[in-house]
Protein backbone atom coordinates (compact mmCIF):
# COMPACT_ATOMS: atom_id res chain seq x y z
CA UNK A 1 0.00 0.00 0.00
CA UNK A 2 2.92 2.45 1.07
CA UNK A 3 4.08 1.90 -2.27
CA UNK A 4 1.13 2.13 -4.44
CA UNK A 5 0.73 5.66 -2.31
CA UNK A 6 4.27 6.57 -3.29
CA UNK A 7 3.55 6.28 -6.77
CA UNK A 8 0.72 7.78 -6.83
CA UNK A 9 2.55 10.66 -4.97
CA UNK A 10 5.35 10.96 -7.71
CA UNK A 11 2.93 11.15 -10.51
CA UNK A 12 2.99 15.00 -11.98
CA UNK A 13 -0.34 14.85 -12.97
CA UNK A 14 -2.60 13.08 -10.46
CA UNK A 15 -4.30 10.19 -12.28
CA UNK A 16 -5.59 6.65 -10.77
CA UNK A 17 -5.74 5.69 -14.78
CA UNK A 18 -2.17 6.64 -15.49
CA UNK A 19 -1.27 4.37 -12.00
CA UNK A 20 -3.46 1.81 -12.46
CA UNK A 21 -1.43 1.49 -16.08
CA UNK A 22 1.91 1.39 -15.63
CA UNK A 23 1.24 -0.66 -11.93
CA UNK A 24 -2.07 -2.96 -12.21
CA UNK A 25 -2.76 -4.79 -9.03
CA UNK A 26 -4.98 -7.27 -10.85
CA UNK A 27 -4.88 -8.89 -14.54
CA UNK A 28 -7.86 -7.02 -14.95
CA UNK A 29 -6.23 -3.59 -14.44
CA UNK A 30 -3.47 -4.80 -16.76
CA UNK A 31 -5.60 -5.56 -19.56
CA UNK A 32 -8.53 -2.93 -18.81
CA UNK A 33 -6.22 0.15 -18.09
CA UNK A 34 -3.80 -1.15 -21.72
CA UNK A 35 -3.69 1.29 -24.81
CA UNK A 36 -5.95 4.23 -25.07
CA UNK A 37 -9.04 3.48 -23.73
CA UNK A 38 -12.02 5.01 -25.24
CA UNK A 39 -14.18 4.95 -22.22
CA UNK A 40 -13.44 6.74 -18.59
CA UNK A 41 -12.52 3.48 -17.06
CA UNK A 42 -13.33 4.69 -13.10
CA UNK A 43 -16.70 5.41 -14.26
CA UNK A 44 -17.14 2.01 -15.84
CA UNK A 45 -15.72 0.34 -12.61
CA UNK A 46 -18.44 2.50 -10.37
CA UNK A 47 -20.85 1.77 -12.52
CA UNK A 48 -20.15 -1.76 -12.22
CA UNK A 49 -20.50 -1.94 -8.80
CA UNK A 50 -24.13 -1.15 -9.58
CA UNK A 51 -25.05 -3.55 -12.23
CA UNK A 52 -28.16 -5.94 -11.87
CA UNK A 53 -28.41 -9.31 -12.56
CA UNK A 54 -31.97 -8.95 -14.65
CA UNK A 55 -34.61 -11.27 -15.14
CA UNK A 56 -34.08 -13.85 -18.13
CA UNK A 57 -37.84 -13.80 -20.59
CA UNK A 58 -37.66 -15.06 -23.83
CA UNK A 59 -34.12 -15.04 -24.01
CA UNK A 60 -33.56 -11.38 -22.77
CA UNK A 61 -32.44 -9.81 -19.87
CA UNK A 62 -34.98 -8.24 -18.54
CA UNK A 63 -33.68 -5.04 -16.22
CA UNK A 64 -37.04 -3.30 -16.06
CA UNK A 65 -40.39 -4.24 -17.22
CA UNK A 66 -42.17 -1.88 -19.64
CA UNK A 67 -43.88 0.83 -17.98
CA UNK A 68 -47.17 2.55 -19.80
CA UNK A 69 -45.98 6.01 -21.23
CA UNK A 70 -42.52 5.35 -21.74
CA UNK A 71 -40.81 5.82 -24.70
CA UNK A 72 -38.89 3.04 -26.02
CA UNK A 73 -35.70 2.57 -28.62
CA UNK A 74 -33.98 -0.73 -29.00
CA UNK A 75 -30.64 -0.78 -30.90
CA UNK A 76 -29.72 -3.89 -33.10
CA UNK A 77 -25.99 -4.84 -34.00
CA UNK A 78 -26.99 -8.07 -36.12
CA UNK A 79 -24.66 -11.21 -37.12
CA UNK A 80 -24.17 -14.03 -38.77
CA UNK A 81 -24.91 -16.86 -36.79
CA UNK A 82 -22.21 -18.95 -36.80
CA UNK A 83 -20.62 -19.43 -33.36
CA UNK A 84 -18.60 -16.17 -33.77
CA UNK A 85 -20.43 -12.47 -33.25
CA UNK A 86 -23.54 -12.35 -31.68
CA UNK A 87 -26.84 -10.82 -32.68
CA UNK A 88 -27.77 -8.49 -29.72
CA UNK A 89 -30.41 -5.80 -29.25
CA UNK A 90 -30.47 -3.31 -26.30
CA UNK A 91 -33.71 -1.68 -25.03
CA UNK A 92 -33.27 1.78 -23.48
CA UNK A 93 -35.91 3.70 -21.78
CA UNK A 94 -35.68 7.28 -22.57
CA UNK A 95 -38.70 8.45 -20.29
CA UNK A 96 -36.44 8.28 -17.53
CA UNK A 97 -34.44 11.06 -15.39
CA UNK A 98 -31.51 9.45 -17.00
CA UNK A 99 -32.07 7.03 -19.98
CA UNK A 100 -31.34 3.50 -19.08
CA UNK A 101 -30.86 0.11 -20.19
CA UNK A 102 -33.78 -1.74 -19.38
CA UNK A 103 -33.15 -4.95 -21.57
CA UNK A 104 -30.46 -7.25 -23.55
CA UNK A 105 -30.45 -9.98 -25.87
CA UNK A 106 -27.46 -11.53 -27.19
CA UNK A 107 -27.05 -15.42 -29.29
CA UNK A 108 -24.21 -16.17 -31.73
CA UNK A 109 -26.31 -18.66 -32.99
CA UNK A 110 -29.36 -17.12 -34.05
CA UNK A 111 -29.77 -16.16 -38.31
CA UNK A 112 -30.22 -13.01 -39.44
CA UNK A 113 -33.86 -13.46 -40.89
CA UNK A 114 -34.96 -15.27 -37.63
CA UNK A 115 -33.31 -12.68 -35.08
CA UNK A 116 -36.00 -10.04 -36.74
CA UNK A 117 -38.88 -12.39 -34.78
CA UNK A 118 -36.92 -11.36 -31.24
CA UNK A 119 -36.38 -7.94 -32.10
CA UNK A 120 -40.54 -7.99 -33.10
CA UNK A 121 -41.06 -9.46 -29.39
CA UNK A 122 -39.13 -7.14 -27.52
CA UNK A 123 -40.52 -4.41 -29.71
CA UNK A 124 -44.20 -5.38 -28.71
CA UNK A 125 -43.11 -5.80 -25.18
CA UNK A 126 -41.73 -2.61 -24.62
CA UNK A 127 -44.90 -0.81 -25.97
CA UNK A 128 -44.24 -0.32 -29.90
CA UNK A 129 -40.69 0.58 -29.07
CA UNK A 130 -38.65 2.39 -32.16
CA UNK A 131 -36.26 -0.08 -33.64
CA UNK A 132 -32.57 0.81 -34.93
CA UNK A 133 -31.25 -2.01 -37.09
CA UNK A 134 -27.34 -2.00 -38.24
CA UNK A 135 -27.71 -2.75 -42.13
CA UNK A 136 -24.39 -3.33 -42.62
CA UNK A 137 -23.48 -7.06 -43.75
CA UNK A 138 -26.08 -9.30 -42.46
CA UNK A 139 -28.91 -6.65 -41.17
CA UNK A 140 -30.27 -6.09 -44.69
CA UNK A 141 -32.37 -9.51 -43.87
CA UNK A 142 -32.79 -8.79 -40.34
CA UNK A 143 -34.03 -5.64 -41.50
CA UNK A 144 -36.33 -7.32 -44.49
CA UNK A 145 -37.60 -9.54 -42.44
CA UNK A 146 -38.80 -7.19 -39.80
CA UNK A 147 -40.54 -4.72 -42.45
CA UNK A 148 -42.74 -7.63 -42.56
CA UNK A 149 -43.55 -8.14 -39.13
CA UNK A 150 -43.66 -5.03 -37.47
CA UNK A 151 -45.17 -1.73 -38.21
CA UNK A 152 -42.51 0.63 -40.48
CA UNK A 153 -43.10 3.55 -39.14
CA UNK A 154 -41.38 2.23 -35.96
CA UNK A 155 -38.33 1.19 -37.74
CA UNK A 156 -35.46 3.70 -38.25
CA UNK A 157 -34.76 4.72 -41.75
CA UNK A 158 -31.97 6.99 -43.10
CA UNK A 159 -33.71 8.14 -45.68
CA UNK A 160 -37.09 6.79 -47.49
CA UNK A 161 -35.41 4.25 -49.69
CA UNK A 162 -32.66 3.21 -46.94
CA UNK A 163 -33.21 1.23 -43.98
CA UNK A 164 -31.52 1.01 -40.95
CA UNK A 165 -28.58 2.66 -39.29
CA UNK A 166 -25.46 2.49 -41.47
CA UNK A 167 -22.04 2.14 -39.61
CA UNK A 168 -19.63 3.62 -41.45
CA UNK A 169 -16.34 5.92 -40.82
CA UNK A 170 -18.25 9.37 -40.34
CA UNK A 171 -20.79 7.76 -38.23
CA UNK A 172 -19.05 5.29 -36.26
CA UNK A 173 -16.63 8.12 -34.28
CA UNK A 174 -19.48 10.16 -33.84
CA UNK A 175 -21.65 7.49 -32.07
CA UNK A 176 -19.03 6.30 -30.12
CA UNK A 177 -17.89 9.63 -28.72
CA UNK A 178 -21.58 10.36 -28.15
CA UNK A 179 -21.67 7.39 -26.01
CA UNK A 180 -18.18 7.54 -24.39
CA UNK A 181 -19.52 11.24 -23.25
CA UNK A 182 -22.81 9.86 -21.78
CA UNK A 183 -20.58 7.82 -19.78
CA UNK A 184 -18.26 10.52 -18.72
CA UNK A 185 -21.03 12.95 -17.68
CA UNK A 186 -23.53 10.51 -16.38
CA UNK A 187 -26.07 10.88 -18.63
CA UNK A 188 -27.27 6.99 -18.92
CA UNK A 189 -27.88 3.85 -16.71
CA UNK A 190 -25.98 0.60 -17.70
CA UNK A 191 -27.27 -1.71 -15.41
CA UNK A 192 -25.80 -4.49 -17.59
CA UNK A 193 -22.15 -6.05 -16.48
CA UNK A 194 -22.08 -7.56 -19.60
CA UNK A 195 -22.29 -4.02 -21.64
CA UNK A 196 -19.99 -2.08 -19.17
CA UNK A 197 -17.12 -5.23 -19.55
CA UNK A 198 -17.24 -4.25 -23.83
CA UNK A 199 -16.38 -1.12 -23.07
CA UNK A 200 -14.05 -1.14 -20.47
CA UNK A 201 -11.58 -3.29 -23.26
CA UNK A 202 -12.94 -0.86 -26.23
CA UNK A 203 -10.03 0.73 -27.70
CA UNK A 204 -9.61 4.42 -29.92
CA UNK A 205 -8.05 2.55 -32.36
CA UNK A 206 -10.90 0.64 -32.89
CA UNK A 207 -12.78 3.53 -34.11
CA UNK A 208 -11.57 3.13 -37.74
CA UNK A 209 -12.40 -0.29 -37.96
CA UNK A 210 -14.71 -0.78 -40.45
CA UNK A 211 -14.33 -4.36 -41.74
CA UNK A 212 -16.48 -7.22 -42.13
CA UNK A 213 -13.24 -10.10 -40.79
CA UNK A 214 -14.28 -11.89 -37.35
CA UNK A 215 -11.50 -9.73 -35.35
CA UNK A 216 -12.83 -6.28 -36.13
CA UNK A 217 -16.17 -6.49 -34.62
CA UNK A 218 -15.92 -9.41 -32.15
CA UNK A 219 -16.46 -8.48 -28.26
CA UNK A 220 -18.22 -5.34 -28.91
CA UNK A 221 -21.81 -6.42 -29.79
CA UNK A 222 -23.45 -5.38 -27.29
CA UNK A 223 -21.66 -1.95 -27.19
CA UNK A 224 -22.75 -1.58 -30.68
CA UNK A 225 -26.23 -2.13 -30.39
CA UNK A 226 -26.37 0.26 -27.23
CA UNK A 227 -24.69 2.86 -29.30
CA UNK A 228 -27.19 2.16 -32.39
CA UNK A 229 -29.88 2.66 -30.12
CA UNK A 230 -28.43 5.45 -27.74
Amino acid sequence: ISFYFNKYESLSIKSWEALKRNYPTTPEEAFTYSGNKLFNQERLIEMKKKCENGELLSGWVIYEHPITGHQYVIGSDVAEGLGQDSSTGVVIDFTARIPKVVATYANNKIEPNIFAYELQWAGNYFKSAFIAVERNNHGFATISKLRELYAEDQIYQESPNKWGWHTNLVTKPKMMFDIAAAIQDDLLDIPSKAILSEMQTYDKSDLNAIRFDIEATKHWDLLMATSIGF
